[in-house]
Formats: structure tokens, C-alpha cells, sequence
């Protein structure tokens, strides 16, 4: 494993107690930097279980996953599957399965699978510093002092720092902020992965590809990973896929509601989801989308559902000795891609403050400044996406490639999106 080539932690840094609440990607990364620095770093996860088997594809551009390799916060060979081409489709009037292009162009997208992604962060956290079960329930913190923590077991324990990488539902946000809302945005993504084998042979055997396919009120984004355990060349991949379809909020506890009965709070797990509900998403698909992507999505095992949600009233990603990182802190639309590059920098950003600062206060104000706008003009950029592919589309059967062109263009113009091909914007994520 290659050594990290930053430079020696301050007197802050060096064993400064810092409990990191979550224990997903943004927390095991945030350790991973943090005990670099030289911080006396304990990592709680409320799971007992294993979280590999959480998401599915992640997308990385290709300067961001440069600097992954050179902190070795994952490892040189860390499987990818590389896509230059990019397509625009719809439905054909004849509903011939190739369905209709709109353009073609090209991109430059890197994909990986989220479970070997955690895996390569969770191994470079020891077992010492990681505590799995562990489900805080209680905070003191004092505006110059440290933060207690209170365990569901009745432990209570005192940090220097405590930083709240628990997730789009945030516990710690709500502590910290308790006027933060979740706003829904109108629709909801349907998601999943399925073995490249199985899918229509005009998917399995085309060189990897990042495809929109649209129709009025949703659009579904392909493309494939790697698989786990598996060569990432072809046979060894899979198909990811994301539906994001319009739905009326009424209509959200149903289809939150699982095979057992139980409502989720917006989202609904792998496996979980009713079976009128998976059929019902595949008759839609083969009467919406080309056929060789409704294929894809009928073939798909398990499917997940969740909803997409603007995170509201946050002032700031600091009170007292305590953040918010990753989607504790602020929750891009899945659109921008980006939602893992974002805590990986706010990680490597808190890691740097603490190695410069003289206090942990000043320290934590200084990383705010740096992180908070950029992360509100990656929200931005993702609400400007979903309003332009969703909420007011153009009529795209009157889009050719000409048309198509031009308004990717001027929507693209408004934000930096990373996985354009060419131009400043590759490898930048937040909006100029």
C-alpha cells in the first residue's frame, strides 16, 4: 500500500479526539484523512451489518479518481469501466426495439460499483477504529468546548471534534440544525443493477456507453460497472441503471410501503419492494422506453427505490465543535453524479483545516468557508439538471440532433458537469 504524501500534522491535528458518526463511505473516508493527520479518530456505525451491499454505480471523474489513487484512498488497480460515448434515446413510433436516437457525442465517464468503492475505503480503517452497532442518541456539545456523546447502551464519551457523516437522514442534523427539512422534488429513481449477460444482446455487446433514454415525465440512465469479484472486462460487468420518474407526493407512502407492510421514510431497500410495485415498473418501462432498455430494467432481480429530496434551512456545516459531512451536510440530486466526489473533498478539505489551523473552532470555520458554497452551487447545479430533463423537458419527439446539441449546450453553459468530453469542464464539478 503506497504512503500518503501529505504533509506532517500540527500540534491540533496530532491526537485530537474526533468522533466520526457514520460509517459509510463519507465517514470511512473522513477517517481515513483525519487519523492521517494525526487525530485520535473512533468511527461508530449504527449498522451491525455489513453496508457493501448498499448502492450499486458511481461515477468518478477521471482528475478526482487521479487524486483517490494518490492519497491512496483506494487502490491503484481499483477495477473501473471507462465510457467515451454517450447517446440520447427515445421510443420508436414502431416500437422497434432499437428504439430512436436523438444524438450521439461523447463523454468522458469512469464507473465503478459503490461496493468495492466502500471496501477499498473500509479496509484502510482498522477494526480498532471502526465500531460497528454503535448508535449515538445524545449530544452535549458547548459552543468552545468538546462534544459528549451518549450511546444507546448508556456509554457517554468526550471528543475534541465530532463530525456527522450519517447520511441523507441525518441524526446529527437534526441536532445541530433542527430546522433543516427534506423537500421532494417530484420524483422518484428506480435503480438497479443486473449481470451483463442477461441483459438484450444490443446492451451486452456494445462497448460501454452512457445512455439517456427519455419519454415525457422520465428519463433512464445506463451504463455499466464492474462487478464484484469479477474481471471488469465483458462477461464481468454490470448493466446500472437509474429511472427517474415523475410521481405525485400522495402517491409516495404506497410505494415506500414493503412486501411486509412496513412504510419506509423515503426510500425502499433492495429486495423490499412489492411485487405489484416491480411489475407495474416494467410494464411502464416496455411502454415508455426502447425496447433494449426496457430489456434491461425486466431483467433486473432487484430493485430499489428512492425519492429525490432538496435539503432545506442548513446555514452552515459547523456549530460549535461539530460538522456535517457528505449528505448530512447537503444533498446534490443524483443528476450531478457526484454525491461521493463531494465528501471525499470535504474529507481531504477537514484533514487540511486541522493540519493548519490553531484551534479546533478556527479550524472548522476555515474548512465552512472553503466547502459550503461549493457544495450549495453542486445542489444548485443538480436542481438546474432535474428541471430541465424532468420538471420542464423540451417535447423531445421534436428533437433531432441538431436541436439536441443546442440545448445541451446552453444547459451545460449555466454548470460545470464533469463528464463532458471536452473543455474546462472535465473533471470539475461545481458550477462556474
Amino acid at each position: 500500500m503506497a504512503t500518503d504524501a501529505t504533509s506532517a500534522p500540527t500540534n491540533l491535528a496530532q491526537g485530537l479526539r474526533v468522533g466520526i458518526v457514520g460509517g459509510s463511505l463519507s465517514g470511512c473516508a473522513t477517517a481515513i484523512e483525519l487519523k492521517r493527520a494525526g487525530c485520535d479518530v473512533t468511527v461508530f456505525e449504527r449498522s451491525d451489518k455489513p453496508l457493501k451491499s448498499r448502492g450499486a454505480g458511481i461515477s468518478c471523474p477521471p482528475a478526482h479518481l487521479e487524486v483517490m489513487k494518490e492519497r491512496n484512498l483506494v487502490d491503484a488497480d481499483l477495477p473501473m469501466v471507462s465510457a467515451q460515448h454517450a447517446q440520447w434515446t427515445i421510443r420508436a413510433d414502431d416500437g422497434a426495439p432499437a428504439g430512436r436516437t436523438l444524438w450521439s457525442t461523447t463523454t468522458n465517464l469512469n464507473s465503478m460499483n459503490w461496493g468495492i468503492l466502500f471496501d477499498n475505503h473500509r479496509s484502510r480503517v482498522s477494526d480498532d477504529v471502526y465500531q460497528a452497532g454503535r448508535r449515538v442518541v445524545g449530544m452535549q456539545d458547548h459552543e468552545h468546548g468538546p462534544v459528549v456523546l451518549e450511546f444507546d447502551d448508556g456509554e457517554r464519551l468526550e471528543f475534541d471534534l465530532v463530525v456527522f457523516a450519517d447520511g441523507v437522514n441525518s441524526w446529527g442534523r437534526a441536532q445541530l440544525f433542527p430546522e433543516a427539512r427534506m423537500r421532494y422534488a417530484g420524483y422518484v429513481l428506480w435503480r438497479g443493477t443486473v449481470e451483463e449477460e442477461r441483459v438484450p444482446a444490443e446492451v451486452r455487446d456494445a462497448p460501454p456507453t452512457l445512455e439517456w433514454a427519455v419519454h415525457e415525465e422520465g428519463v433512464c440512465v445506463m451504463y455499466k460497472i464492474p462487478a464484484p469479484g469479477r474481471c471488469s472486462g465483458p462477461r464481468g460487468r454490470l448493466v446500472n441503471w437509474i429511472w427517474y420518474r415523475m410521481l405525485p407526493e400522495e402517491n409516495l407512502p404506497a410505494l415506500f410501503t414493503d412486501r411486509h407492510g412496513r412504510l419506509h421514510q423515503g426510500s425502499i431497500p433492495r429486495g423490499a419492494v412489492r411485487e405489484d410495485e416491480v411489475r407495474r415498473m416494467t410494464e411502464d418501462a416496455h411502454r415508455l422506453l426502447r425496447g433494449s432498455v426496457a430489456g434491461v430494467l425486466a431483467a433486473t432481480s432487484e430493485p430499489f427505490v428512492h425519492g429525490a429530496y432538496d435539503l432545506l434551512n442548513v446555514p452552515s456545516f459547523v456549530r460549535g465543535h461539530a460538522c456535517l459531512l457528505g449528505d448530512a451536510a447537503s444533498i446534490p440530486r443524483a443528476h450531478v453524479a457526484a454525491a461521493a466526489v463531494k465528501a471525499q473533498n470535504e474529507a481531504i478539505a477537514l484533514a487540511n483545516a486541522l493540519r493548519t489551523g490553531t484551534t479546533v473552532r478556527e479550524a472548522l470555520q476555515e474548512w465552512n468557508t472553503e466547502v459550503y458554497p461549493a457544495a450549495e452551487r453542486m445542489v444548485d447545479l443538480g436542481k438546474l439538471l432535474g428541471q430541465a430533463q424532468l420538471l420542464d423537458p423540451p417535447d423531445w419527439r421534436t428533437m433531432d440532433e441538431s436541436g439536441m446539441a443546442s440545448w445541451w449546450k446552453d444547459l451545460t453553459s449555466r454548470g460545470q458537469v464533469y463528464y463532458l468530453k471536452d473543455g474546462a469542464a472535465a473533471g470539475r464539478l461545481s458550477p462556474s
